[in-house]
C-alpha cells in the first residue's frame, strides 16, 4: 500500500546505510521510489529523501538513471510551482542534491530521454533555470546547483 511505501521510503531516507545496503535497496526499490515522485507531496518528499541517500553511492548512478529518475528530478527543478524559498523548497533542495550526486561524474546520465516538458538535464532550458535558481537561493542550495552545473559542463555532450 502507499502508506507502507511511504513509511519505508522515509526510513530509507533517514537511515545510515553501508554501501552494499544502498546498492541492494537501489536495485530492488528504485523503480518504486521513482514512481512515488509522481505522487502527492508527502510521498514525493519521502521518496526524494530515500533517493538522495541512495544516490550518495556512485555505483548506484546507473541503477537510478535506468529507473527513470533523471526526467523527474529535472522536472522538479525546472518547475515554476516550487520556489526555492517556499515551504516546498525541501523537495527542490533534495532534487538538486540528488541530481548533483548523479551528474558529478560523466557517464550513464548523459543519454536519457527528455522529461514531460521536453527538457533533458543537458538542455539549454534546464541550464538556464539552474542559473536562475543559483542566483536566488542561499549558500547551501547554491552548492547543490553548482555541483549540477559543474557535472553538466564536464560532460562531453555539453554544447
Amino acid at each position: 500500500s502507499l502508506d507502507v511505501k511511504l513509511e519505508m521510503a522515509a526510513m530509507v531516507g533517514k537511515m545510515t546505510l553501508a554501501n552494499n545496503g544502498k546498492e541492494e535497496i537501489a536495485r530492488h526499490g528504485a523503480k518504486v521510489l521513482v514512481k512515488m515522485l509522481s505522487s502527492e507531496e508527502d510521498a514525493r518528499l519521502a521518496s526524494l529523501q530515500a533517493l538522495h541517500n541512495l544516490s550518495s553511492l556512485d555505483d548506484n548512478a546507473v541503477i537510478l538513471v535506468d529507473s527513470g529518475v533523471l526526467p523527474l528530478l529535472t522536472s522538479i527543478l525546472v518547475s515554476d510551482d516550487l520556489d526555492v524559498k517556499s515551504p516546498a523548497s525541501d523537495i527542490k533542495e533534495l532534487a538538486a542534491w540528488t541530481l548533483g550526486n548523479l551528474v558529478s561524474k560523466p557517464g550513464h546520465w548523459e543519454s536519457p530521454a527528455p522529461g514531460k516538458e521536453g527538457n533533458s538535464v543537458l538542455s539549454e532550458h534546464t541550464v538556464h533555470k539552474l542559473l536562475q535558481l543559483l542566483a536566488h537561493s542561499g549558500p547551501k542550495n547554491q552548492l547543490a546547483f553548482l555541483r549540477i552545473l559543474s557535472g553538466i559542463a564536464s560532460s562531453p555532450r555539453a554544447e
